[in-house]
């Protein structure tokens, strides 16, 4: 029998690996030769030229139109008529009084039955408690919009109440910002007093001396004044021998003339006003004419009846009517609650 022999040495042992090797050996430089050779055919081949279009054909500009129109529509949308949108939405009704019918929010008067309907009130002119201050304004100085009393309160202890201070449009939290001071000026009383003094003759004491004779109304004083002297608050200005009654004598007091006739009674009456300032309790006895001062300001007093005056801030061109001293005010007066001044 025989047996067959085995292969000997490292190359018959390991021929199958050594060929394998050689192959993939031989695969990775042809590998390599082949990608250089690219590289380099790539390189050697280039020509810029062919970047170059042979045949340019010019762009058109673009046109901007398209996106203009519409930026335009979105600014501007398409919005339906109001009398279209009610066929699509249906518009704020309310109940009607008293039936509850529904009816627009904004309708006078009831469409169903005629019936008149009730004013819709702006938030901003609500008044809850009736105080004569919208609540909007009592919410924005931490007033009460519940309570009607804090209207008379004095929020910034400056003399005028929480009321005067809305009705002046001034801050009832800042002292130093008030409403204009005759808010707070009264009446106390009117009188009419009548002219008292009358011309009743000329004295010739020398040529270069005369004097005019004045009585007063109540016979009690006789005056003999010169030219440009004072009497009782009147200064003689001018003398007509010739006037058309008789002998004029001219007096005047501040802007206001008044003529005499010798021997005639005048008729003319005055009106004096006592005024007092609640703020401070400060007392005033004014005629027309005469100006009055309140918290730095000047006031002349244009007009005096029995149940008003009329003031004028000739700085600010207005005029202010001057009420009379209410009951309270003059219960608060004599209490002591305003300080007092003169006696009137």
């Amino acid at each position: 029998m025989s047996t067959a022999r085995k292969p000997s040495g490292f190359l018959q042992q390991h021929y199958e690996k050594i060929s394998a090797l050689v192959v993939l050996v031989a695969i990775v430089v042809s590998g390599g030769l082949l990608i250089m050779r690219i590289q380099s055919g790539h390189t050697a081949g280039f020509n810029p030229n062919q970047l170059t279009a042979t045949n340019p054909k010019p762009v058109e500009p673009l046109t901007v139109a398209p996106f203009e129109q519409l930026k335009t529509r979105l600014a501007n949308p398409f919005t339906i008529p109001a009398g279209q949108r009610r066929l699509l939405v249906g518009e704020l009704r309310v109940s009607s009084i008293p039936d509850g019918l529904p009816i627009p929010f904004d309708a006078e008067i009831c469409p169903f039955t005629g019936t008149a309907q009730p004013r819709s009130i702006n938030i901003a002119e609500r008044d809850t408690d009736g105080d004569g201050m919208p609540d909007v304004w009592e919410e924005q100085y931490g007033l009460n919009p519940l309570d009607p009393s804090d209207a008379s309160g004095d929020l910034d202890g400056d003399g005028f109440s929480n009321l005067e201070e809305f009705l002046g449009k001034s801050d009832p939290s800042l002292a130093t910002d008030t409403p204009p001071p005759p808010a707070k000026l009264r009446l106390v009383r009117a009188q009419v007093i009548p002219f008292k003094l009358r011309f009743l003759g000329v004295s010739r004491i020398s040529d270069n001396e005369v004097r005019y004779q004045l009585n007063l109304r109540t016979l009690e004083r006789t005056y003999f004044p010169r030219m440009n002297e004072e009497v009782e608050g009147y200064t003689v200005v001018a003398y007509d021998e010739k006037g058309p009654d008789g002998p004029v004598l001219t007096l005047q007091q501040g802007d206001k003339r008044i003529n005499l006739v010798q021997g005639r009674v005048v008729d003319q009456q005055a009106r004096t006003a006592a005024l007092v300032f609640l703020v401070d309790g400060q007392r005033f006895r004014v005629n027309i004419g005469e100006g009055i001062t309140l918290l730095g300001r000047e006031y002349k007093v244009i007009d005096i009846s029995d149940m008003r005056v009329v003031i004028r801030d000739e700085e600010a061109g207005r005029d202010y009517m001057v009420d009379p001293l209410s009951a309270d005010e003059r219960d608060a007066l004599s209490t002591g609650a305003v300080r007092s001044g003169t006696t009137l």
